[in-house]
């Protein structure tokens, strides 16, 4: 009888060590995941000052220089010849001329921990002839085997032109901006909800990811 008392104190030890272990590892989980919303709302802000066909590439390489952790090459979702630039900093074969910086901001530990959905923020800058020429911001959660997303997509060269109507649905949000959009419908398409990237549970869908105040499912179908 004393030996079973003994295990079973021994087993709550246990439990309870298990348990605080846990308490640890969620708290550092959130606190790293609020480190790169914060960064990714820093991040953002930079972003929308470039301007298309007026921000050179030395403007893109200042931010790429301060978010240089955050940049990938390749697709940082799928995988796909996935690696970091080199020292310099830079992709292989970047140079004024031609150049793609891409930025991605994940929700790693929480999503680790299995305490958040898969949430990714991603952004591109495409600089050709020494000026930012494309934009674009895709903002995606991982539920089960279906990925949501919100989109952005800023182009002055026409090579992207449109292969979809820009559409608002809670699978997906796709907005196109163009030289003739006003300022509010700007600042209303880039308020993308980041608190997802550090949300307990993470969030649901594009709606969730890109609020707005669109008032349907078609108000951006033309």
């Amino acid at each position: 009888m004393v030996k079973v008392r003994r295990v079973i104190k021994i087993g709550l030890a246990l439990l309870t060590i298990l348990a605080a272990l846990c308490a640890i590892a969620a708290v550092v989980a959130v606190r790293s995941s609020r480190k790169t919303e914060h960064e990714a709302q820093m991040f953002l802000q930079e972003f929308v000052s470039l301007h298309l066909g007026q921000s050179t590439f030395e403007d893109a390489r200042q931010v790429a220089d301060r978010y240089g952790d955050r940049l990938w090459v390749g697709d940082a979702f799928y995988g796909h010849a996935l690696r970091l630039p080199g020292a310099g900093g830079l992709p292989p074969g970047c140079s004024a001329d031609h150049c793609d910086y891409l930025f991605e901001f994940q929700n790693t530990w929480l999503h680790r921990l299995h305490l958040a959905r898969f949430t990714s923020f991603g952004a591109e800058i495409k600089i050709r002839n020494g000026l930012v020429v494309i934009r674009s911001i895709e903002f995606l959660v991982v539920r089960g085997q279906l990925i949501f997303f919100a989109a952005v997509v800023e182009d002055s060269t026409d090579k992207l032109r449109r292969p979809l109507p820009s559409r608002r649905l809670k699978a997906k949000t796709i907005i196109w901006l163009t030289a003739e959009s006003t300022a509010a419908e700007r600042q209303q398409s880039f308020a993308f909800n980041l608190e997802c990237l550090s949300k307990i549970g993470g969030c649901k869908d594009s709606f969730e990811l890109l609020p707005g105040p669109w008032p349907d499912d078609n108000a951006f179908m033309k």
